[in-house]
This record gives C-alpha cells, structure tokens and sequence, in this order.
C-alpha cells in the first residue's frame, strides 16, 4: 500500500480524518482483490456470510429468548453484532464470569459479508424487516467504502 499517492481531494480529506488516504486506498485494495481472484474472493464472501449466520444462530441458541431483550443476543446493538464476531463465553457457560459473550473484530472490507449473514439470520427470526434491512445494509455497504463513519439508523429520528 502507498500512503505517498494522494488525489486531488486527499488533502481535503486529510483535514477531515486522519487516515482518509489509507481508507480510501484499502477499499480500492479490496475491490482490487475481489476483480482480479473472482472465484476465491466469492468463496470467502459466501463463507463470511455463513460465519454470520450461523454465530448469529448459535447465540440464540445458546440464549434463549428471555422476557427481558437486553438480556439475549437480541439486546446486542446492532454495530457489535455487524462488526465483530460475537462468541459464547466459554468462562460464562461454566458460571464463571458474568460477560456473556467475548466479541472479536472482523476484518475491515469482508465485515459487510459477515453482516450479511447476521442479517439473514435477524430477518428469520422477525428482529426486522426488509426496510430496515436495506438500510442496514446500506449502512454497512458505505462504511465498507467510505473514509468517514455514516450512521443511516439516525435519519428519521
């Protein structure tokens, strides 16, 4: 990656956040990546997806659904469960630690797929439905890509 090769916007950017080149340049790595090894790339998307859904579904498996939706993975606000692959404490299984779940990041461009499958497994279960999906969606589809944090779950409120 060359921090050096800047646009004509890049010092624009720069004023605004920090890192702004380096974002930029690893979306353009990650389309890159995807345009020049299609069939690799597709397996490790489809895969990502399936690591979504199924963490998603070992979650509410694990935590059944309580009166209290805070207390479920339900109750995990949507940017964790997007972003980091959330995971049972083993320590809180055996009744030896009070945090239910340990939370690992993803990686930065393969984290829309993982959110994917998250997404999948919340729309089966009647956590939202297909306009909030999309939004969500979209969220995290820009946020792959752009060098400034958007939140699109703030419009409307």
């Amino acid at each position: 990656m060359n921090f050096n090769r800047k646009g004509k916007i890049a010092p624009v950017l720069g004023m605004l956040y920090a890192f702004a080149n380096a974002s930029i340049q690893g979306g353009a790595n990650f389309i890159n990546l995807g345009m020049k090894n299609k069939k690799k790339f597709g397996a490790v998307a489809a895969t990502m997806m399936a690591m979504g859904f199924l963490t998603a579904e070992l979650m509410r498996w694990i935590w059944p659904d309580d009166d209290d939706e805070e207390d479920n993975f339900d109750g995990i606000n949507e940017f964790l469960k997007d972003n980091y692959l959330i995971l049972p404490n083993p320590a809180w299984i055996f009744g030896k630690a009070t945090e239910k779940y340990i939370s690992i990041p993803l990686p930065h461009g393969f984290r829309l797929f993982h959110a994917m499958g998250v997404m999948a497994s919340d729309m089966i279960h009647g956590q939202q439905d297909i306009a909030q999906l999309a939004g969500r969606f979209s969220n995290n589809f820009v946020n792959t890509f752009s060098p400034l944090a958007f939140d699109a779950s703030v419009i409307g409120k």
